[in-house]
């Protein structure tokens, strides 16, 4: 089954971002060898019924040291394939080192699908779809289309032949996914900008989309939903700090299943015709 498949089976396009700060742990973890995916476990345990999607940020397990590979890949198994896990990485260079990033990625962690970044080119993304997974599973790639930063419109939606830079970007996903990337790609698109998340919608229907920006970012999560839910692509819309952490410092597993609980309904899909 393609990832695509797996997540228009869901209920939901809540996508719940596990990025750790190890300081805002709550109290008792500390006692554990690896705290952090102590915490995670628990975390997935309390929330997997609840999300269709798992997206850690590999900077947050990277700025662990050397020990956060290891959070990293046992966070990733402790899922367990029940629901996929998309490695929010940002990656894509030269041929050869995509290829690396792929085998950690693909080939060692097994996750289900990763982000990446257009800026060198389709042959700085192809080499990510051609790594094996241990488990045989296709894998999936997102491509950076139109970020929720505030800074992102400075480049992309520069003009460029008449339209904006980021749909020529889309236009490129699309073409590839009838060609070589046979149908493996979908984009990030944020939520903090309803308008052309609307239009991207429209336009390229059969996309699927990986939506930043709601939560913490400050992203309105119903108009959102209603947006994607308009689409016959895949949908997620990410959420991290506004479940993983509240106002009170509460980010207990079970506080946690609370907020995810809460988002999880916000973010329903609409039910198949």
């Amino acid at each position: 089954m393609t990832i695509q498949q797996r997540l228009k089976s869901s209920q939901t396009h809540f996508c719940l971002g596990l990025d750790p700060s190890p300081e805002l742990l709550p109290r008792g973890y500390g006692q554990h060898s690896d705290p952090v995916l102590a915490w995670n476990r628990e975390l997935v345990e309390a929330t997997v019924d609840l999300v269709a999607a798992y997206k850690p940020n590999l900077a947050f397990y990277e700025a662990l040291g050397l020990d956060g590979l290891h959070t990293l890949a046992g966070t990733v198994s402790a899922i367990a394939g029940r629901v996929p896990v998309i490695a929010d990485a940002k990656r894509a260079d030269i041929g050869n080192t995509s290829r690396q990033y792929a085998r950690l990625i693909f080939g060692t962690l097994d996750c289900d699908a990763v982000t990446l970044a257009p800026y060198m080119g389709e042959d700085s993304l192809q080499p990510f779809l051609e790594v094996p997974r241990p488990s045989g599973l296709p894998v999936f790639a997102y491509v950076l289309a139109l970020t929720s930063n505030p800074g992102a419109l400075r480049f992309q939606s520069l003009e460029c032949e008449g339209r904006p830079l980021y749909h020529h970007v889309l236009e490129a996903v699309d073409g590839w996914n009838h060609g070589w990337a046979a149908g493996r790609l979908g984009v990030v698109a944020g939520a903090t900008r309803e308008e052309q998340l609307l239009e991207i919608r429209r336009l390229w229907p059969r996309l699927d989309l990986l939506v930043p920006g709601v939560g913490a970012q400050g992203g309105d999560a119903a108009a959102v939903c209603r947006i994607l839910n308009e689409g016959t692509g895949s949908a997620l819309v990410n959420v991290s700090r506004a479940v993983l952490y509240d106002e009170d410092g509460d980010a207990s597993p079970q506080a946690v299943r609370q907020r995810a609980q809460v988002w999880s309904n916000l973010l329903a899909r609409k039910p198949a015709e």
